[in-house]
């Protein structure tokens, strides 16, 4: 993957292209980043035991669709790299 960001980046002449490319790839990498964080911080509720609290059970209804868990997720995943608060937190007992 390195190799062919060099390549690309040899190639581009403008200043102001090869800036906006740097941008626009430190930003797909941080966003990939948050998708597996978010993924992982959802997926370990179920790999605890069905009696527990979890932050899904606390949070989030059973009626909620997967794409509004998955906003949540990533939601929380991106304000761990803000100053951001946000409402839903880690929780288990």
């Amino acid at each position: 993957m390195h190799s062919v960001v060099s390549d690309i980046l040899e190639r581009i002449r403008s200043e102001y292209v090869r800036t906006v490319f740097q941008i626009c790839t430190l930003v797909f990498f941080i966003v990939i980043i948050n998708h597996i964080s978010a993924c992982v911080w959802y997926g370990i509720t179920y790999l605890v035991a069905e009696d527990e609290i979890t932050w899904v059970k606390t949070f989030l209804r059973e009626s909620d669709s997967l794409s509004y868990r998955y906003a949540t997720s990533l939601h929380w995943s991106l304000t761990q790299f803000t100053p951001a608060g946000m409402e839903v937190y880690a929780k288990n007992e």
